[in-house]
C-alpha cells in the first residue's frame, strides 16, 4: 500500500530466505545500531564510581546543563 507524498522503502535484501530485522537505526543512518548503551551515572555518589564512570557521569552532567541553558535560550 503506497500512501500519497510519501515514497516507497526500498527491499534491506534480495534473498527472501535472509532475514534482516529493519530497525530504527536504518531510519537514522541506513544501518543498524551497533553502539551499547550508556547507563546513566549521574546520580551514583561519587565513592562508588571507577575513573571511567567519573568521566561519564561528568559528560552527563554538561551535556545536560549545556542542552538546558543552550539550547532552550536559541
Amino acid at each position: 500500500m503506497k500512501s500519497l507524498g510519501c515514497p516507497q522503502l526500498p527491499a534491506l535484501i534480495d534473498d527472501s530466505n535472509d532475514l534482516l530485522v529493519f530497525t530504527p537505526g536504518h531510519f537514522l543512518i541506513g544501518d543498524r545500531l551497533t553502539a551499547i548503551p550508556q547507563i546513566n551515572v549521574q546520580d551514583t555518589p561519587p565513592n562508588r564510581l571507577s575513573c571511567y564512570n567519573w568521566f561519564q557521569a561528568m559528560t552527563q552532567h554538561y551535556w545536560k546543563r549545556w542542552s538546558n541553558e543552550y539550547l532552550e535560550s536559541s
